[in-house]
């Protein structure tokens, strides 16, 4: 995990988490009213 942060959508808590496999830098989303997890952010690095 390189960055974490913390987001309000109405009265919804979401947890955003920064992680990368040393390639990719993908952007993690859970929500906490319906513990579900998303993708919402891929970046890779272009040649």
């Amino acid at each position: 995990m390189t960055y974490f942060w913390r987001d309000r959508v109405g009265e919804v808590h979401l947890m955003h988490y920064a992680v990368t496999d040393g390639e990719a830098l993908y952007e993690l989303v859970y929500n906490t009213l319906d513990q579900t997890w998303s993708l919402n952010g891929l970046h890779t690095e272009q040649p």
